[in-house]
Parts: structure tokens; C-alpha cells; sequence
């Protein structure tokens, strides 16, 4: 059954627990009141995340090794830094099966993540392109 639905946030622990993909720790590295704003739909294999933060933190998390994750900025003005690397929009992040990591932003972001089975993910792209994409080791 699909459900769907849109929370806003001010305690950055109440909105790292509701993304329920990874486990999350924020802390909060700029100054001001923080808002957030997570925006969710999940079918039976598959749930979609995107997520708005008004301020700049850090972000630590751990995925499940039994999930796909793909993560990606959802605007032009999103500063996400990833592993060192900054990425831009257009840009996609496989994560790793069980990855743990973190994740910073220099201000206002807006971010999407993808989750679904190994096999869902293989079967997908083998669908939309033609070709098989296996999650990274």
C-alpha cells in the first residue's frame, strides 16, 4: 500500500529519527532557529525521501545493508559535500551496501534519496536502460 506525506521539523534529532532509511545523527553547525521539512512516499520495495533544511550541519548516518540507497542534491543552490566532493545537481551518490559516512552542508539545502532492494534497484535499470546496475560492495 502506498503512503505518502510532508513533516516539518524544529529539533534536528526528531527529523534525523524520521528519516527512516539511515540511521542519523545532525548536528547543527550554523546560527538561527533550524526547520526542516521532509516530504516522503513509500510503495511496497521503494521509498522516496526529500528533504529541505534551512541551516548549515553535518550529518552522520549508516545505512542498511540490505537496502540500495541513492542520494542526490535536488536544486542548483544546495551545497552538499559528500566524501570530500562536492556535488552539484545532476549528480547521483550509490552508496555502498551497510556504508557509513557523513555528509555537510554549507547552508540552506534540499536533498532526495532513493531506497530499495538490491534487486529492485538491478531490475530497475535493467528496465528504464537496458542495462544492470548493482548497488557498490
Amino acid at each position: 500500500m502506498a503512503q505518502s506525506g510532508t513533516a516539518t521539523f524544529a529539533n534536528p534529532d526528531d527529523y534525523g529519527a524520521a528519516i527512516g532509511a539511515a540511521s542519523l545523527k545532525l548536528i547543527v553547525t550554523g546560527r538561527g532557529d533550524f526547520n526542516a521539512r521532509l516530504s516522503w512516499l513509500k510503495l511496497d520495495h521503494l521509498l522516496l525521501l526529500h528533504g529541505r533544511e534551512n541551516l548549515p550541519r553535518i550529518g552522520f548516518f549508516s545505512f542498511a545493508p540490505k537496502q540500495a540507497v541513492v542520494s542526490f542534491p535536488t536544486n542548483t543552490g544546495s551545497h552538499l559535500t559528500y566524501g570530500g566532493f562536492g556535488l552539484r545537481f545532476g549528480d547521483l551518490v550509490f552508496h555502498s551496501r551497510g556504508e557509513r559516512g557523513h555528509q555537510r552542508t554549507n547552508g540552506e539545502s534540499r536533498w532526495g534519496l532513493i531506497s530499495l532492494s538490491h534487486e529492485g534497484l538491478a531490475a530497475c535499470t535493467k528496465a528504464l536502460t537496458g542495462t544492470k546496475i548493482v548497488s557498490p560492495p
